[in-house]
Order: C-alpha cells, then structure tokens, then sequence
C-alpha cells in the first residue's frame, strides 16, 4: 500500500513559492517541523524550481488590473460596485484567497521572528566573548613530496590556514542583516494588519448586501399584499 502524502509537500512548495525560490531547505524545514532532508527529496522530485521559472512565464501579463477581471478585487479591493455582479461561488472564492494571503503572511511573519531571534542571539554570544578576535574558517591541505625517504620515499606534509575577523566587524555584520529581517517582518506585520482589515470590510459589505436584498424581497411582498387588498374592495 502506498504511503500516503504528506500535507507539508505541498505547504512546503508554496513557501519555496512565497519566497521566490529565495529561502533554504533548511528555513523551510524548521517551519514545518520537518527534516531538512525529507524537503531537499520533495524539492527535487517535484522540481520545484522549473515548476517556479513555469509559473512565471505563464503569469506575466501587462501592469494594472486586467480587464473583467475579479481578482482585481484582491488589493485595492472590496469596491462595492462590483458586489452585485459576483455569485455566490466566486464570493466564497474571494474568501478563500483572503484566507490564504493571511496564512502566507503569518508563515513569514514567524519566520522572520525565527531569523530574528537566532541573529539577536549570535550577537549577544559575540558580545559576551572575552577575546576580540575570532575564527571564522580553518582549511586544511597535504603536501606530499618525492624522493624523501623518511617514508616510502615520500614525505607528507600538512599545512593549515585560517583566516581570522574581528568581533566588532562580524557583530556588525550580523546587525546590519538584523535590520533587514526586522524591517521586512514589520512590512509583513503592516500588510498582515490591512490584509485583515479589508477582509472585515469585505465581510462586512456582504452582509449589508444581504440585508438590503432581504429588505426588497420585503418590500415586494408587502406591494403585492396592497395591491391584493385594493384589487378586493
């Protein structure tokens, strides 16, 4: 029998997605709870970059909203004009897209927290350290040289270099992508909050819509109901 799919393929894609292919298994798999290598095997059987480099070319269109079409309702959004004109499938399909925008973002949001937390970290171990200096690679390489015969008419040597910076620059270094990652997620936080902000709008013009149908199917009923009682005098 068959091992059954595991929901976090496909989560996992649409991160890869989100991001623009721009994040690593091993971010991805921390977001899900995963094994780095369990999403490196999804990665590559579901090749997921050509899938990418497809799904740009077939999405690029001319900037702007496209004509008739109702996905535009998405950004600027939620005008009432075009309320009458949706049924209740596409209503419901808003809704979903809304929803999922809104887990896309707390996703990133968290992962962006995540990235936060470990850079805040490393600094404060920086900090801490009593030595101003520290390694930051140690590369190793042998050396054989012929005719000796100290050994098998070789000699083998083993050189080391390492290559040292100092605190102040790697803990400036580490600030600097602490900006970045602080200013993206207070982006994310700013668009998370409109995103929601739009949906209760939405929401919200879909009941009043309701409401007011409601009132004239009243209306009507009731015009009726008059128009009975004098057609019976």
């Amino acid at each position: 029998m068959a091992k059954a799919r595991s929901p976090n393929r496909n989560k996992a894609f649409n991160i890869f997605k989100e991001h623009n292919g721009n994040i690593a298994n091993r971010e991805i798999a921390e977001l899900l709870n995963e094994n780095e290598k369990t999403v490196s095997n999804w990665k590559c059987r579901d090749n997921w970059n050509v899938v990418l480099q497809t799904n740009k070319c077939s999405t690029t269109k001319k900037k702007g909203g496209q004509k008739n079409n109702k996905n535009a309702l998405k950004d600027g959004i939620y005008e009432k004009i075009f309320f009458n004109t949706l049924t209740d499938e596409e209503i419901e399909l808003i809704k979903s897209e809304n929803k999922d925008e809104i887990h896309r973002l707390e996703l990133e949001i968290s992962l962006l927290t995540v990235r936060e937390h470990r850079h805040m970290k490393r600094i404060k171990q920086y900090e801490e350290k009593a030595d101003k200096i520290t390694l930051e690679s140690i590369d190793k390489r042998t050396l054989k040289i012929e005719g000796n015969l100290l050994k098998d008419n070789e000699q083998t040597q083993t050189e080391t270099v390492t290559r040292a910076v100092s605190i102040f620059e790697r803990v400036q270094k580490l600030e600097a992508e602490l900006t970045k990652i602080q200013k993206e997620k207070a982006k994310n936080i700013e668009r998370l909050q409109k995103l929601k902000m739009d949906k209760k709008r939405f929401e919200l013009e879909i009941d009043n819509n309701n409401k007011d149908d409601s009132k004239t199917w009243v209306e009507a009923i009731q015009s009726i109901a008059m128009k009975r009682g004098v057609n019976n005098e």
